[in-house]
């Protein structure tokens, strides 16, 4: 049985990457698929805000902003299992993750790719100019360094 790890976050080319899977998950008989994005603005040990907390506190402590990446990550993680139901995915196959950041985007990417016994990791290649690229590094780019043993599709 085939296991895919579909990586997203709020790029229009991480939709693409789920766009493709969908479309490639028909032809692969039994195959499972795992949506999963890492919460970059989210620590680690904090598991969900807390709703004691007045929102104009939440404002200056960045509450705020962990609620609105939540809120976004959410509507990504639905719009692409969206896709995957109309492709006739049973919803027994398909698991939904989303993680705060502990080691790095691509290195929780391949990690939980591992845990889960994944043999292909899809990510959407981010639009990055070459001089950005640069400075700033690709997570696609990473990811293939650290999936040793997995296979890696960049979509563009």
């Amino acid at each position: 049985m085939k296991k895919l790890l579909v990586a997203l976050d709020c790029s229009p080319l991480s939709m693409r990457a789920a766009s493709y899977a969908a479309e490639i998950v028909p032809h692969l008989p039994d195959a499972q698929v795992i949506l999963f994005t890492v919460l970059t603005g989210v620590p680690s040990s904090e598991k969900k805000p807390d709703d004691t907390v007045k929102p104009e506190t939440r404002q200056s402590q960045g509450d705020e902003d962990h609620l609105q990446e939540q809120n976004e990550v959410e509507k990504v993680l639905t719009q692409a299992a969206q896709m995957f139901a109309e492709q006739q995915l049973p919803a027994e196959r398909l698991t939904v993750l989303a993680k705060p950041l502990r080691r790095g985007i691509a290195q929780d990417i391949a990690d939980e790719a591992r845990a889960f016994g994944c043999d292909t990791v899809v990510v959407g290649r981010r639009g990055l100019s070459k001089m950005k690229q640069m400075v700033l590094g690709s997570v696609s780019r990473d990811l293939i360094q650290k999936s040793e043993g997995l296979a890696v599709w960049v979509i563009d």
